[in-house]
């Protein structure tokens, strides 16, 4: 991580901190919005750092998303990012607000029909609280960014297991203006879509890794058990040294995907698919250790400990299981059109 980025860091650590706790974040999971913490987010510039010409470098937005995780924030931040980069690109203005985004791996079921918008959306992050829903949609044979307001939908409320919205949407022709459509610009697809959202979830998941990793040392170190702390143990120790085995794997897969995405390389689609696939894999592994080192208090509602590992083990099938991308990198590395193994895997 460069200086810029630290910077960055540093000042996203200290707005989440102080306005993301756990007193928030529980009353997030009953429907009352964080007005301060979004509030305070969008006076930062956060929810602009992945537009073109926002003067905030990859490296930067997703350290911000790190810091987001570390204190499971209780906001759409990473929806809002990819969905004004991609309005944005489209030349549209979204509103002022929390936005989400609908993308998926496949190819989309949603139309325009002379400005008329339909379709069903599964599974929206935080539909029900955000201004616009950004989402690609077939016009005949075009590709467009569709901008359609959240209140026009009709939703199914539904949550993940930490407690976070995810609601089924569906639009039924809805009449869009010219200022809710455009045309997709070059590059901007359903799968740049589905991978970029991966990769920021990635991040954001990092975040979790890291303080769960932290807040583990810190209770093994404070537990006395015997007449020493637990950490003291050796058992706890190799628990602890996995644990931090798995956190540093995920943070050098996220920090390779970023500089081979800033840098447009070949290997960019591969990078992220294993950025991801290891975060994910790590958020089941994380989630046990943790809670192995903190027995019963890290399973109740008073302790933060479950804010993080819920959120890693809903976040860990978000935009692509481990499952899913490990499968994806073993069918790009036996495609026909593949270099041969090592070259595959060796070349940046």
């Amino acid at each position: 991580m460069n200086d810029a980025n630290n910077l960055v860091a540093e000042a996203a650590e200290r707005l989440f901190a102080d306005l993301s706790t756990p007193a928030v974040v529980r009353a997030a999971e009953q429907g009352i919005w964080p007005d301060a913490l979004w509030h305070s987010v969008e006076e930062a510039g956060f929810c602009t750092a992945l537009e073109p010409d926002s003067g905030v470098s990859l490296g930067e937005t997703l350290a911000i998303l790190r810091a987001a995780g570390r204190h499971a924030a209780p906001i759409p931040l990473p929806e809002t990012m990819l969905a004004r980069a991609i309005a944005a690109r489209a030349g549209l203005t979204p509103p002022e607000g929390p936005l989400s985004i609908a993308v998926s791996d496949q190819p989309t079921t949603l139309r325009l029909e002379a400005r008329h918008f339909s379709g069903t959306m599964r599974r929206v992050p935080f539909a029900r609280q955000v201004k616009a829903i950004v989402a690609l949609a077939h016009d005949n044979d075009r590709s467009m960014v569709v901008c359609a307001p959240a209140e026009r939908a009709r939703l199914t409320p539904g949550r993940n297991l930490a407690g976070e919205p995810r609601d089924d949407v569906v639009f039924d022709r809805l009449e869009l203006s010219d200022g809710g459509m455009a045309t997709a610009p070059k590059g901007i697809h359903e799968a740049w879509g589905f991978k970029t959202a991966a990769l920021l979830r990635s991040a954001q998941m990092v975040g979790a890794l890291d303080a769960a990793l932290a807040m583990a040392v810190r209770y093994a170190n404070e537990r006395t058990q015997f007449g020493r702390p637990i950490g003291k143990f050796q058992a706890i120790q190799h628990q602890l040294a996995a644990l931090g085995g798995e956190v540093a794997a995920s943070s050098a897969m996220l920090d390779a995907a970023a500089e081979a995405v800033a840098m447009d390389r070949p290997s960019a689609a591969l990078a992220v698919a294993s950025a991801k696939a290891r975060a994910s894999e790590a958020a089941g592994i994380a989630a046990t250790i943790a809670h192995r080192v903190h027995g019963a208090i890290g399973f109740t509602r008073e302790f933060a400990l479950q804010d993080l590992t819920r959120r890693l083990l809903s976040w860990r099938d978000d935009n692509g299981s481990e499952r899913y991308w490990q499968s994806y990198i073993g069918h790009e590395a036996l495609a026909p059109k593949a270099a041969p193994l090592w070259p595959f895997l060796s070349t940046p």
